[in-house]
């Protein structure tokens, strides 16, 4: 698909289709723990497609500082957050859709914050997904919730990785907009 873009001189239908096989290399053919920073490349590289795909009306930044991208972190879990972004926050067609990824080293934690400008979740059922990012929860007893399973699989892969160090939480931003919090305490 990509040589017929190039010969028919459609770079743009080339790139998205070098980013796709790009992404879909990296699922595939790479180990299941990652360095951070080969997990950043997974997800820029769906954000390069959606850019694609939403045809100039998606711009995203990602800020993630140097002391992060060495941490050990288990494959494809800001893909999934960044599509629920996707599926859930962008439902206005002719709006301009903004992702942010920024991710910061404190001194005993790794802080990342995924965020989009669009969508809201109402109060209650963001207290409710919170609740269950919690290791006191059974994570494999949830199955009477409705809605929330990709973000309750992200969270229970991450605790099934780092255990009591990882925190995740959901909230709303002002004046719209939806930002999902990782923080993954130093050992």
């Amino acid at each position: 698909i990509r040589m017929q873009a190039l010969s028919s001189n459609n770079p743009f239908i080339a790139k998205a289709t070098a980013s796709l096989g790009h992404l879909y290399r990296n699922i595939v053919k790479t180990d299941t723990i990652v360095p951070l920073e080969k997990e950043l490349a997974i997800t820029e590289e769906y954000l390069e497609l959606m850019s694609f795909l939403q045809d100039g009306d998606f711009l995203y930044h990602i800020d993630v500082e140097e002391g992060c991208l060495r941490l050990e972190t288990v494959k494809i879990w800001m893909q999934p957050i960044i599509e629920n972004f996707f599926k859930h926050n962008f439902t206005e067609e002719d709006t301009i859709k903004i992702i942010i990824i920024a991710g910061e080293e404190k001194a005993d934690e790794y802080l990342f914050n995924l965020s989009s400008n669009l969508g809201y979740i109402e109060e209650d059922f963001r207290q409710r997904l919170n609740g269950l990012f919690s290791p006191t929860e059974d994570l494999n007893k949830n199955d009477s919730f409705q809605g929330g399973i990709g973000l309750l699989n992200i969270y229970s892969r991450l605790y099934y990785f780092y255990g009591n160090r990882v925190n995740m939480s959901i909230n709303n931003n002002s004046p719209s907009g939806v930002t999902i919090r990782v923080s993954i305490k130093k050992t």
